[in-house]
């Protein structure tokens, strides 16, 4: 196996809050027959390039807050830079910044998620795989 061109410094855990819905769990004790939508959307920022590096944010939340048909709402901002050989493309570059660190920093935000849930009177959520190419 050889050693990839692209590489990360320590992902660093910049932000994390929980919320448990009280809204979700007076209306599921009602009826818990609900089909749970858990929606996640997440934001990417990126620092500016110097020296083949650069930084890489994302900002994950899972919920929302204080809703009927959702539990809870959780946010991790993971936080890592990334660095590359010289002799890479732009377009290389480019892919490895918009996909490829995001989608490495979510499996850092990944069981930080499942950890905060798990410390709740909620079922431990297990996030999905997410599609970052769209």
């Amino acid at each position: 196996m050889k050693k990839s061109r692209f590489q990360f410094s320590n992902p660093v855990l910049k932000q994390s809050a929980f919320e448990i819905s009280e809204a979700f769990i007076n209306s599921y004790s009602k009826d818990s027959s609900k089909k749970l939508i858990i929606p996640i959307d997440t934001e990417v920022q990126r620092g500016n390039i110097e020296n083949n590096s650069c930084s890489i944010e994302i900002i994950l939340s899972v919920g929302k807050r204080n809703q009927e048909d959702v539990p809870f709402f959780a946010s991790v901002t993971m936080m890592a830079d990334f660095k590359w050989d010289e002799d890479m493309s732009s377009d290389e570059i480019e892919r490895f910044l918009s996909i490829n660190a995001p989608a490495h920093l979510v499996s850092y935000a990944r069981p930080i998620i499942s950890f905060l849930t798990s410390m709740s009177p909620l079922p431990t959520y297990h996030m999905p795989f997410l599609n970052l190419n769209e």
